[in-house]
C-alpha cells in the first residue's frame, strides 16, 4: 500500500555495496581534511579504531546516532556526509586548507591586548604592500 504511494518507501540507498562504500569513503576524505586520525575518531566516538576503518571502508553501515555524531566532530552537515550535498562546496574546501590559519587565529585571539594589537600593525603594514588579489594572468607585486 506505501509501496504505491512512495516507490521509494522501504528501498535503502545502501542496499547497493558501492553506496556504502561511497559513503565510507567520503568519511575517510572528511576526516583527513579535517585533520583527524582514526583512533582520535574512535576515542571520540567511544568506539575501536577498527571500527572506524570498517565504516570507512562501508563494511560498516554508518546510523543516525553515529552521523549526528560524526557531523559534530567534522563540522560538516549530515547532507555532506552522505552525498547529498554537492561535493564542490567552495566552503568546505577552503575550511579544510585554512584550518592551520584559524589556529593561528585563536593563538592570536589568546596574546595579552598589546601582544595582539602589535601584531596586527605588523600584519597590516605587510598587507598594505601586499595586492589584495591579483588579476588573472597579472602578477603579484
Amino acid at each position: 500500500m506505501l509501496r504505491d504511494r512512495f516507490p521509494w518507501f522501504g528501498v535503502s540507498p545502501l542496499a547497493d555495496p558501492s553506496a556504502a562504500a561511497a559513503i565510507g569513503a567520503r568519511l575517510a576524505r572528511l576526516r583527513k581534511e579535517r585533520g583527524v586520525t582514526q583512533a582520535e575518531l574512535a576515542r571520540r566516538l567511544g568506539i575501536s579504531q577498527p571500527m572506524v576503518s570498517e565504516y570507512e571502508r562501508g563494511a560498516l553501515r554508518l546510523h543516525g546516532e553515529l552521523i549526528l555524531e560524526l557531523t559534530t566532530i567534522l563540522d560538516v552537515t549530515a547532507d555532506e556526509l552522505l552525498g547529498r550535498a554537492g561535493e564542490a562546496d567552495a566552503r568546505d574546501s577552503s575550511r579544510a586548507r585554512n584550518r592551520g590559519l584559524m589556529r593561528r587565529l585563536q593563538r592570536v585571539d589568546a596574546l595579552p591586548k598589546r601582544d595582539r594589537d602589535a601584531l596586527m600593525r605588523t600584519i597590516d603594514a605587510f598587507l598594505t604592500r601586499v595586492p589584495a588579489a591579483p588579476e588573472e594572468g597579472g602578477q603579484a607585486a
